[in-house]
């Protein structure tokens, strides 16, 4: 499948993030000024700002009013990782060469009356729905699907893009925070075009999971259907009695 080319605020992300994880610049350094960056990459003020909101949804960043951007954290982890069996893979086995990044691939609407149902929708069919690819050291590890509640506007998925967490996108954007999520787990075959997104060959085994995420009052707002490359990534519980 055709990787298709790199956005000018794809491109200033990917170079700050870059600089971020080699520690260019290291946890509280300030990054160069938003005007500093129009000249560094010979671009507008307008993708110099997606490419900076862009780093601090994803917890590498913060935007200090009056003073810049400064450098928070080289390996954001997020409650998206405490809430996955793939939590170990995120955390604490891969020291300086962790690298995980996440692209959206499509954003649109589509109708769906049994995940409409899920999603206890029960006069509107019409949801959001975003495909995404997940990356550890650039290579693809997971490809996940979203059926999102539709009074998350999807315009905030069409603007961040990069993010590696829809849960933050919903929590800094309308302050609904995922508080339980449910999974479900089977074992299935890559078909066409999943294995074009993990670049793996068609029928290879790969774990898909269904995880229905809520907010406060056990209330729906994603359905995330996501399929795991376990050649590389397995999965691992931990219980504690």
């Amino acid at each position: 499948m055709a990787k298709q080319p790199e956005s000018i605020y794809q491109v200033i992300y990917n170079n700050l993030l870059d600089q971020i994880l080699n520690e260019s610049y290291r946890i509280g350094d300030y990054l160069p000024s938003e005007s500093e960056l129009e000249k560094i990459f010979k671009a507008s003020r307008t993708p110099i700002r997606k490419a900076l909101n862009q780093l601090e949804t994803d917890g590498y960043i913060i935007r200090i009013k009056g003073k810049g951007s400064v450098v928070e954290s080289k390996y954001p982890t997020g409650r998206w990782t405490l809430m996955t069996g793939f939590q170990h893979n995120y955390i604490g086995n891969h020291g300086d060469e962790k690298r995980i990044k996440a692209e959206t691939i499509k954003v649109t609407k589509i109708n769906n009356k049994e995940l409409a149902k899920e999603l206890n929708m029960f006069l509107n069919n019409e949801i959001t729905y975003v495909e995404r690819v997940r990356y550890f050291n650039d290579n693809p590890i997971i490809f996940l699907q979203h059926y999102i509640h539709p009074e998350i506007p999807v315009e905030f998925f069409e603007d961040n893009l990069f993010s590696i967490s829809i849960g933050d996108i919903i929590k800094n954007k309308i302050g609904v925070e995922i508080k339980k999520a449910t999974e479900q787990i089977e074992a299935v075959l890559a078909d066409e075009i999943i294995s074009g997104y993990l670049n793996v060959e068609e029928s290879t085994p790969l774990l898909k999971i269904k995880r229905i995420s809520y907010a406060e009052q056990d209330k729906p707002i994603d359905i995330n259907i996501y399929y795991v490359r376990t050649d590389s990534w397995k999965y691992l519980v931990n219980y504690n009695f």
